[in-house]
């Protein structure tokens, strides 16, 4: 088999397709050759694709009607594709069309089918290749002091309706000056400079000399100062930008970062083009190189919807940032408050979506009650955290699927601010089906109809992995075992977040993170999670 495309050093697997008979000695296959074994996109490979079959019975070939079909693609990624979206100009992934000189990237071809392929032909201007810098993913490092990397413009590459860009990358502390990341318009001043910059940074003013002007001088600008928010210190994060001539928005994590009414215009846009090359790394005729990893960039011609822009976001946070390891236990709700949605004032939520696909979400009763969101919290890796008063303020969730039964894990990340006797991080919504942690002013408890404590309760942040299995019940806090003993054997219908069961005992705790399974983790499983769970928020785990 030869490589179609792609990195050179990405090994080819093979996806089988067995069409089960109703002979059992019979069986039909069809084999896919030739999908690299770390390929996310797997419905634009099997286009490329030829099939074959065989036939293997133990007796003369016969008719026989199938009885089932099994597809699997060993490694496929998400269903959903950018590509599905309309309007798809650009897409540069460091999983595919790298090629490299040495150690360096000469040339990152474009996966949209639009062929805007970026080079650069320069050596010393040439950024580094990482196959394993960004979450254990490959990356592109710029140096933010000569590379970039460019292609020339094209029709595809113009708008009357605005972009959307997407970036998944890193971003270094500055301290001193500027940098641009991808734009095609040049240095000058506004109405004579044709072309956008679609993101640009500087250590004083945060967002910079975002831009849209159109070939007629026409001009949508931002070049004021703004709050400094989307830089993570070199954590990995997922950027989307959108512009238009009525505003400019930065999400973090799909959290609106910014929302940029244009500060100064000329002008109804029309056509935004630019006479100068798609710069990836630096803008146009000025010195403004980019420092940090670039996994991904996607350009979208027009502004995308929010539910699109949602999809997106859902693939890349799947392809690039944390996603659970798989265990035996069945995942019954993943309450991450990066996906809280967001009251009329922004500080608080009303609702944390449950990821796991079962429509488990956290509810907040009403808007006296509801709970204070902080989108970047830096004792977290300034990922999203969601906290309590300690007064007035809880959140929960009735399971759509009814009761689970012992044994049930439930992972917690986050901490208790103050310690106050009798107090709940989380319990069950009914007094016969609990399944509770809580703590006093010295010791942790878990209760599923029995109590049982452990003097060491603390106010550190950390990861907490508590075990309803009856005699055998454990509390893991930072993978060192603290409670142990015989909670009971209640089953669990739902969860009360930061109180008791009937809203009382209310807690004044912060949360980033809570997962539900039914089931028993292995300890190779708990210890699985908790270091996933570690190395995305920035704490720590000791294998039990």
């Amino acid at each position: 088999m030869s490589q179609e495309s792609g990195n050179p050093n990405d090994p080819l697997r093979l996806s089988i397709i067995d069409y089960i008979t109703s002979n059992p000695n019979s069986t039909i296959r069809q084999i896919f050759e030739g999908i690299p074994a770390s390929h996310t996109k797997v419905k634009h490979w099997l286009a490329q694709l030829t099939l074959s079959a065989t036939i293997t019975p133990s007796s003369p070939i016969r008719s026989v009607p199938l009885q089932s079909i099994t597809w699997s693609v060993a490694g496929g990624g998400p269903a959903f594709s950018p590509s599905d979206i309309t309007g798809l100009v650009l897409w540069l992934d460091a999983n595919e069309g790298i090629t490299l000189n040495g150690s360096d990237v000469s040339a990152w071809d474009d996966q949209s089918g639009k062929s805007h392929d970026f080079a650069q032909a320069t050596a010393s201007a040439q950024p580094a290749y990482d196959a394993t810098g960004f979450n254990g993913k490959p990356t592109v490092t710029f140096d933010g002091i000569s590379e970039f990397m460019d292609t020339a413009m094209t029709a595809d590459l113009e708008s009357t309706t605005g972009f959307t860009f997407v970036f998944v990358l890193k971003i270094p502390t500055m301290s001193t000056g500027a940098m641009s990341l991808l734009g095609n318009r040049p240095a000058g001043p506004f109405g004579s400079s044709p072309g956008f910059i679609a993101l640009e940074t500087a250590s004083t003013n945060g967002y910079d000399n975002l831009t849209l002007e159109d070939d007629s001088g026409n001009y949508a600008a931002h070049a004021t100062s703004r709050t400094w928010s989307v830089k993570d210190n070199d954590n990995p994060v997922i950027v989307t930008v959108t512009m238009d001539e009525s505003a400019i928005n930065v999400y973090h994590n799909n959290f609106i970062d910014a929302r940029i009414d244009i500060d100064t215009s000329s002008g109804t846009l029309g056509n935004v083009t630019s006479t100068s090359n798609l710069t990836l790394g630096d803008r146009p005729n000025l010195s403004r190189n980019w420092e940090g990893d670039v996994s991904e960039v996607l350009m979208f011609e027009g502004v995308l919807s929010a539910a699109d822009r949602k999809s997106v976001y859902e693939y890349e946070e799947a392809k690039w940032l944390s996603v659970l390891p798989t265990v035996s236990a069945t995942l019954i709700a993943d309450w991450d408050a990066r996906w809280a949605t967001l009251n009329v004032n922004p500080n608080s939520f009303t609702q944390v979506d449950d990821r796991s696909g079962n429509d488990n979400h956290l509810l907040v009763d009403a808007l006296s009650n509801d709970p204070f969101f902080t989108q970047k919290n830096a004792g977290y890796n300034n990922y999203p955290t969601v906290s309590t008063d300690g007064s007035s303020e809880w959140a929960n969730c009735a399971f759509a699927g009814g009761e689970i039964s012992q044994p049930n894990t439930i992972f917690h990340v986050g901490r208790v601010v103050n310690l106050i006797a009798n107090e709940f991080i989380y319990d069950g919504i009914s007094a016969s089906k609990r399944h509770s942690s809580s703590f006093t002013a010295t010791d942790w408890r878990l209760d599923a109809g029995t109590e049982v404590t452990d003097a060491s309760a603390d106010t550190t942040a950390a990861i907490h992995c508590d075990i309803f299995n009856g005699a055998d019940s454990k509390k893991y806090v930072a993978g060192t075992l603290t409670v142990d003993g015989d909670a009971g054997t209640d089953g669990l219908t739902g969860i009360t977040w930061a109180a008791r069961y009937d809203e009382d005992r209310r807690a004044h705790i912060v949360t980033t993170r809570m997962i539900v399974y039914n089931g028993l983790l292995s300890d190779a499983e708990i210890n699985s999670v908790g270091n996933n769970l570690a190395a995305f928020y920035g704490l720590t785990w000791s294998d039990i």
